[in-house]
């Protein structure tokens, strides 16, 4: 199995940090305390010049992971504007008020017709909750843009549970 360091940034300095630090991919964010979500201009501008392959995470606002209508919108229009940056792709989460995947929303973004890749919300950061969310994959067929080849894991103290 070959394990790559992927590196999450939230500013223009982070970009220096994980080429210097040998990332193999950076994940563009702004506000990583947070959990991350859509990051600047800035960053997208700078990150399009590096020579490493970068993501940009799709999350309009804080908390869960329940979009309206309106943060659909948006979504759609940030991805837009990602790919107009030299960006391998986008990332995101997405789920029901129950925990399952929202397979609408999943479809509606995929139309969009640009690299997505799943980060399976598995904190909460606003309430401080772990949730067992599972991939769906038989709930994915049909979705032909959309990937889910990594996983996203969050960095745990001895205090943690």
């Amino acid at each position: 199995m070959i394990t790559n360091l992927e590196i999450c940034i939230d500013s223009c300095f982070g970009i220096d940090a994980a080429v210097e630090g040998g990332a193999d991919r950076i994940e563009l964010c702004s506000s990583l305390k947070y959990g991350g979500l859509t990051p600047s201009l800035e960053v997208l501008k700078l990150a399009s010049e590096c020579d490493i392959p970068s993501r940009s995470m799709i999350r309009p606002r804080k908390g869960n992971f329940i979009y309206s209508s309106e943060e659909l919108k948006q979504m759609q229009g940030d991805i837009d504007m990602v790919r107009s940056f030299n960006i391998e792709g986008v990332v995101f989460g997405a789920t029901l008020p129950n925990g399952s995947l929202d397979q609408d929303l999943l479809e509606e973004l995929a139309e969009k017709g640009f690299n997505l890749f799943l980060r399976t919300p598995t904190y909460d950061f606003s309430n401080g909750i772990t949730s067992s969310i599972m991939i769906e994959e038989d709930n994915l067929i049909g979705v032909s843009d959309f990937r889910s080849d990594d996983y996203l894991s969050i960095g745990v103290t001895e205090n943690d549970e």
